[in-house]
């Protein structure tokens, strides 16, 4: 039996960058196949449909073709309200933060259930919900542990205080975190 090139996927995503003269290179996180890189040809152009669909930080329903290199995105479309161009300087950097750690710390190509639903909770309560900046905060620190406990680098009942989650991030990862960088820099 001949598998199908053509596959469907639910993701949020989670960084982009340009590619070309009109493409742009997604990282996706996927309910069904974890992180994973897809192209998006033509994106950039200004007559593209598809464009407002693949917003950063916004769930995401696409079907791609096999490639080569990368995958193709040859549709997408997009339910609810995303964040992107939100005026709160706090959540945005929060979703920056949400989406920087998430990739940093997964793998591609291993799906995780607990971590696609914990994404998509987070960003779903930024999207509805108006937060003072302390509780952003607490919400940074709580999805640092959740992560880093389905992920296994973190046992059930070990808590790290404020700045020693973020540094064992880094400590993991042995890259800075941008997006606590810059909110440092803001205060």
């Amino acid at each position: 039996m001949k598998r199908s090139r053509y596959y469907h996927v639910t993701g949020i995503v989670l960084k982009r960058r340009n590619t070309g003269e009109a493409d742009k290179v997604l990282t996706v996180y996927t309910r069904e196949h974890g992180k994973i890189s897809v192209l998006a040809k033509g994106v950039r152009s200004t007559k593209s449909k598809r464009a407002a669909h693949i917003e950063l930080f916004r769930p995401v329903e696409l079907s791609l073709y096999k490639g080569r290199t990368y995958d193709i995105v040859t549709e997408a479309s997009s339910s609810g309200k995303g964040l992107y161009g939100s005026d709160n300087v706090d959540v945005m950097l929060y979703a920056y933060y949400l989406c920087e750690i998430t990739d940093k710390l997964t793998v591609e190509g291993e799906g995780n259930d607990d971590i696609f639903e914990l994404l998509l909770s987070s960003i779903e309560a930024l999207v509805n919900g108006t937060k003072s900046q302390k509780e952003i905060e607490t919400d940074m620190i709580s999805y640092s542990h959740a992560i880093l406990r389905i992920l296994g680098f973190l046992g059930q009942d070990q808590v790290l205080q404020d700045d020693r989650i973020y540094a064992y991030i880094e400590t993991i990862t042995e890259k800075k975190i941008k997006a606590r960088q810059v909110m440092e820099k803001m205060r």
